[in-house]
């Protein structure tokens, strides 16, 4: 696996309050933790409940590795680890916010994904995204949980209305704003030539999905900068929220 990584904190905010985590598991050849997540509430909030979560991800990843010995988990053990290890930081952000009053309110989206071989594990809370770059199509692997796409799901907007919409940023679901999460989880199985794309909503109110997978397949400098050059697409359209990007290549 090759990767490409970029995140700015845009034009307009004073902060990132995004977070990333590209962690290839040692002792597990071919296993790889891979997460992006967009903080949200005042002060610093946003940026401590961003890094939180990756940060107990990935703990709780280390830990049931290391526990299980030498032999890798199946994709369904991995489905039910990656699962966990969100709800684990679920519950640390909202105990968190609760314990400290300038952190009240606090939240994050995450999408975390466990690449193991040709299997990838995925879960999913907020309107941050994956995508699966295949054969120069794209497919989104994940369902926003805002306000927006509810309405899209209606009828009630078209995509273009939905990328300007004010209430875009309105989530009906987030890390650490309830005690229990929901969490999506989905299994897909991988190909070598895969690319895989995660992004906080900073770069894919920006930019389309069509946009995404021109400038990855057409991108003739090195595979590194791809990510770059995303973000600074989103940039110079404005740049009005922190943006952040993971382009791995099976």
């Amino acid at each position: 696996m090759r990767f490409s990584v970029a995140s700015n904190v845009g034009l307009v905010r004073e902060r990132n309050e995004d977070a990333f985590c590209v962690w290839e598991i040692p002792g597990f050849s071919n296993h790889v933790l891979l997460a992006v997540a967009d903080g949200m509430g005042g002060h610093q909030a946003g940026e401590v409940a961003s890094t939180l979560a990756l940060e107990t991800i990935r703990s709780h990843v280390r830990r049931a590795m290391r526990a299980g010995g030498q032999s890798a988990p199946g994709p369904e053990a991995l489905g039910r680890l990656l699962r966990e290890g969100i709800r684990v930081a679920n519950r640390r952000i909202y105990w968190r916010a609760r314990r400290r009053p300038e952190l009240a309110g606090m939240g994050t989206t995450v999408t975390a994904l466990l690449v193991a071989g040709n299997t990838l594990c995925l879960g999913h809370v907020g309107d941050s995204r994956a995508y699966l770059v295949r054969d120069g199509g794209i497919r989104l692997l994940t369902d926003d949980h805002s306000l927006v796409a509810e309405m899209l799901k209606k009828g009630d907007l078209t995509e273009e209305e939905a990328m300007l919409h004010p209430h875009r940023h309105v989530l009906t679901r987030a890390l650490g704003v309830e005690r229990d999460i929901e969490v999506d989880l989905t299994v897909w199985p991988l190909a070598p030539g895969d690319i895989l794309v995660l992004a906080t909503d900073g770069l894919t109110n920006l930019l389309s999905p069509d946009e995404i997978v021109q400038t990855i397949t057409n991108y003739s400098g090195d595979f590194h900068g791809v990510a770059g050059r995303l973000v600074n697409m989103a940039n110079a359209r404005g740049g009005y929220d922190n943006s952040t990007v993971i382009v791995t290549e099976i």
